[in-house]
């Protein structure tokens, strides 16, 4: 598995990591039935590699009348058409990665 992360960094330049997660008894694919806890044995460590790595999420969730809406943005297509009528409320979500930054680095091709 060391391989690949080896390639990536002395071709691209770029640090990779393949951690080993599963049982050793397991081999490549484990037991369907240990899948689960394998994620979540592994989701704080990952969580902490994804969020250094850059990925700082912001939410955002508003609601809003219809008229308020459509005073800022175009009218959605198909919205005369939804099943049950026209509605009155909306319900935006907008998901940004406030983590990321322009890299002042070289492109690698």
């Amino acid at each position: 598995t060391g391989e690949s992360d080896d390639w990536m960094y002395s071709k691209r330049h770029i640090i990779s990591m393949s951690p080993e997660v599963g049982p050793e008894y397991g081999g490549f694919w484990p037991p369907s039935s240990e899948i689960a806890g394998i994620d979540s044995r592994n989701f704080v460590r990952t969580s902490y590699v994804v969020l250094k790595a850059g990925m700082e999420l912001k939410v955002e969730a508003v609601r809003q009348s219809l008229g308020e809406f459509l005073q800022r943005e175009s009218r959605p297509p198909g919205l005369e058409n939804l099943a049950g009528g026209m509605p009155d409320k909306l319900f935006r979500l907008r998901i940004d990665n406030l983590g990321l930054s322009p890299s002042s680095g070289q492109v690698l091709r």
